[in-house]
């Protein structure tokens, strides 16, 4: 995943951006797609650039084959889908709404020093718990992921090719009262 970045923090109007690389691989389709300044997709097999994509995410992006450049995705024109998200006393206490919400409201309100404060407690949290597992010899299983190769994969397995049955498949995945198993 990229990192997140604060801009503007001594001087001027504090903002926060998205940088550094991420890579999407589907070793399945011999794919991968390096997200980074200039986005291109290529076959990992032998780095052959398949597309390359340009723009900005709130505005315009778009993909260019064979050099043949067009719209790919327009922000001021796209559906917004609504969130799919469990209220957060319904939510387990390691769900991002849930764990960094004093964070988030401090972040709307303008309070950095609350912010950095409440950042620090889920992070001190967290190492703890990191801490307590690695002196009981205790690894940490994630939910909905398993290691494969140098990365991980999701857990879900053949997932429908019909919009409908994935967004069922995949909200029964992800929704469900039991950890989904390997």
């Amino acid at each position: 995943m990229p990192n997140v970045y604060a801009r503007g923090i001594l001087f001027g109007t504090m903002l926060m951006e998205l940088g550094d690389v991420a890579a999407v691989k589907c070793p399945k389709l011999d794919l991968v797609c390096s997200l980074d300044f200039k986005v291109k997709i290529k076959r990992i097999s032998t780095g052959e650039v398949l597309y390359e994509i340009s723009g900005k995410w709130s505005d315009e992006l778009y993909i260019t084959e064979k050099g043949e450049k067009r719209i790919y995705f327009d922000a001021k024109t796209a559906k917004i889908h609504p969130k799919i998200i469990a209220p957060e006393d319904q939510q387990e206490e390691n769900e991002s709404r849930r764990l960094w919400s004093k964070l988030t409201a401090a972040l709307r309100v303008n309070n950095q020093t609350l912010a950095t404060e409440e950042k620090s407690k889920v992070e001190d949290a967290q190492r703890a718990k990191s801490k307590a597992r690695e002196e009981k010899g205790i690894s940490h299983i994630p939910r909905f992921f398993e290691p494969q190769g140098d990365g991980f994969a999701i857990k879900l397995k053949n997932i429908s090719s019909d919009p409908q049955v994935a967004k069922k498949q995949i909200s029964d995945f992800i929704f469900a009262t039991s950890i989904p198993s390997s």
